[in-house]
């Protein structure tokens, strides 16, 4: 499924299942502050990316709005997705996010 090249992993044919962005916690949960993807394999089961079922983005990170742009668009429209990912600066439940590519079908 994926691609490793130095410490940035690649996942293909995927679909963007959820999306959600945290803002402050007060429990200082491992996503607050991030923007957070959850995927599916090409048969609608979840599925990991770099071992993790999750990946993120911070909030202020330069690429934020364009990685929630493309994980909604790609969310709305259904389309087929790769997902790059930096396992390099992971959260307990989470790789961060390098790039989210998506397919014309």
């Amino acid at each position: 499924m994926g691609n490793a090249y130095a410490a940035t992993l690649h996942c293909n044919n995927l679909v963007i299942s959820d999306v959600w962005v945290e803002g402050d916690r007060d429990d200082n949960f491992a996503f607050q502050n991030k923007l957070v993807i959850r995927i599916k394999d090409e048969n609608g089961v979840y599925t990991q990316c770099g071992s993790k079922s999750y990946m993120h983005l911070e909030n202020t990170s330069p690429a934020y709005s364009g990685m929630l742009s493309a994980a909604l668009t790609a969310q709305t429209a259904k389309k087929r997705v790769e997902i790059a990912i930096n396992t390099n600066n992971p959260t307990s439940l989470s790789n961060q996010l390098a790039f989210i590519r998506v397919y014309e079908d």
